[in-house]
């Protein structure tokens, strides 16, 4: 319960403004897939720091709730993931994550336009070793900020993330330790192709509090 009133509360309050959209960024009644490489995020649990790593295949949506304002929301599936801290490293990740997005359009000007996004997101992933077994369950909310330059048929965007909101468990054996993320800020950075008014592909990548990149492609419905 504690973390569905912070969900309810974070899409109350905001929808909102965090970057880490994992739909579009391109337009609106869209769905998207694509591949993410998550090579390194890094959680605090107990005294322990833990770092995550794997791939992600997602899938997502996106549609028109009113004029500059759209939602979203998807699901990615964990493979070959991998959990590593000072006194072990397990393989064999495997696990989802379920996540919604939002999108407002706070300005534009020229070929520009300026972004309000928002991400909140729910890991459940579990990684095996020889007689032992780890879990990260964790529920997160970022806020941030891009601004995409479009100059057609290729667009590319920058902006700031801020995790606002992270809370978990990371269960290793017959041990259970709160977890959160260590680093809260990122550098986010990106573009797109158009290969025509339906279809565009996407890449971006995520620096500083994690390690992440993800290529990916959209169809307008």
């Amino acid at each position: 319960m504690k973390h569905l009133s912070i969900v309810m509360a974070a899409l109350a309050l905001i929808f909102y403004s965090s970057a880490q959209a994992d739909t579009s960024l391109l337009g609106k009644n869209r769905v998207s897939g694509g591949l993410l490489l998550e090579t390194s995020t890094k959680y605090t649990a107990g005294d322990q720091l833990v770092t995550i790593g794997g791939q992600l295949v997602e899938a997502g949506f996106d549609f028109e709730l009113m004029p500059k304002w759209t939602i979203g929301g998807g699901l990615a599936l964990m493979y070959d993931g991998n959990a590593e801290s000072g006194i072990h490293h397990s393989n064999g990740g495997t696990g989802l994550r379920l996540f919604g997005d939002t999108r407002y359009e706070v300005s534009r000007f020229d070929n520009n336009k300026v972004f309000a996004t928002g991400t909140f997101s729910y890991d459940h992933f579990t990684f095996s070793e020889v007689g032992v077994g780890a879990v990260l369950s964790i529920l997160e909310v970022k806020v941030g900020g891009l601004l995409l330059h479009s100059f057609s048929p290729f667009a590319a965007y920058g902006g700031l993330e801020f995790t606002g909101y992270s809370d978990g468990n990371y269960d290793f054996g017959e041990i259970s330790y709160s977890a959160k993320r260590k680093n809260v800020f990122n550098v986010r950075i990106g573009g797109a192709y158009k290969l025509n008014k339906k279809l565009a592909l996407n890449t971006d990548f995520l620096l500083i509090g994690e390690t992440t990149m993800m290529f990916s492609t959209e169809y307008a419905l």
